[in-house]
């Protein structure tokens, strides 16, 4: 459990870090210190249709302003990265919500941000995440996060509904005084045996494409 712990605190310390000034590419690596797969693409070639079009401003995507949106906005992906002035740094291609449907994920460069897009019908979904909101991916879905200045941190999923999402924790750990902390799973205070029964699988980082300029 201390050992799961120290690293997930690494992790998160990385990203303090980064919020001082520094731009590490914490999603580069994962806690057990492996650094992630990332194969350098030159074409969109392979991918979805669907994507494929999305990545090449064939097909717009719509973004919700804020949760429950009913007129959620609409982009092509140059129009969307210019308004953030970012640019794509890589992508993957993952099942995030188990419903046998892939969704493109893109890591933005300027703070390493997420942007996930969800097919629903004919239609495209972006959901944005900062990297505290998302600074891992695993190949089951499975993502991780920290919040309040890195002392509390988690694991959770994501469920698309069109232009919402719900976002279901798995588990998280809140630090308190002196060193002290409790831990959650399904949002339940649970022991330290437990806690580490549950996290205790190793899982893989989520492989990613480099994006180029000429793709």
């Amino acid at each position: 459990m201390k050992k799961w712990l120290c690293v997930l605190l690494a992790g998160v310390l990385v990203l303090g870090l980064s919020a001082c000034g520094g731009t590490p590419d914490v999603s580069s690596e994962d806690p057990s210190g492996d650094t992630t797969t990332t194969t350098l693409v030159q074409s969109t070639a392979g991918l979805p249709a669907h994507f494929a079009a999305l990545l090449e401003n064939q097909q717009q995507f719509s973004v919700a302003s804020y949760f429950g949106d009913s007129n959620p906005l609409a982009y092509n992906l140059s129009s969307y990265l210019a308004k953030q002035q970012d640019t794509i740094r890589k992508y993957a291609l993952l099942d995030m919500d188990g419903d046998g449907e892939q969704e493109l994920i893109l890591e933005l460069d300027r703070e390493e941000d997420k942007l996930i897009i969800s097919k629903s019908g004919s239609s495209l979904y972006g959901y944005s995440f900062s990297l505290r909101g998302m600074y891992r991916i695993d190949c089951d879905g499975t993502f991780y996060w920290n919040s309040n200045a890195g002392k509390t941190y988690g694991c959770s999923k994501l469920q698309f509904a069109g232009s919402d999402y719900e976002e279901i924790e798995l588990w998280r750990v809140e630090h308190g005084e002196n060193d002290s902390y409790v831990c959650y799973v399904d949002d339940k205070a649970v022991s330290e045996d437990y806690f580490n029964s549950v996290t205790a699988e190793e899982k893989d980082e989520v492989d990613w494409v480099q994006w180029t300029d000429s793709h």
